[in-house]
């Protein structure tokens, strides 16, 4: 688990991925874990999965960019502060 301010860069190949707190950029891709996701972004979120569920809270103050893509899982986004489109694969 990571929390604080800054980006972060994580792959794994089949293991979850929980980041709490983070304030700043990300890039997390696992090829078939879970990734739940809670901060605020400062920059860019992108986070893909080959075959497990995204789960992603924004903070109310949140401001940038997220593409969350999954292959075979669900993508579900905290829909109160997300302008875009959100599918059940796909969430930019």
């Amino acid at each position: 688990m990571y929390a604080g301010r800054g980006d972060v860069d994580v792959q794994t190949q089949s293991s979850a991925v929980t980041i709490e707190g983070l304030d700043g950029g990300l890039k997390a891709v696992t090829g078939s874990g879970h990734v739940r996701i809670l901060g605020a972004p400062r920059s860019a979120w992108t986070v893909t999965t080959g075959s497990g569920a995204v789960d992603v809270v924004l903070g109310s103050d949140a401001s940038a960019n997220l593409e969350a893509t999954t292959g075979g899982g669900a993508v579900r986004v905290d829909k109160a502060y997300l302008t875009g489109t959100i599918g059940p694969r796909r969430a930019a």
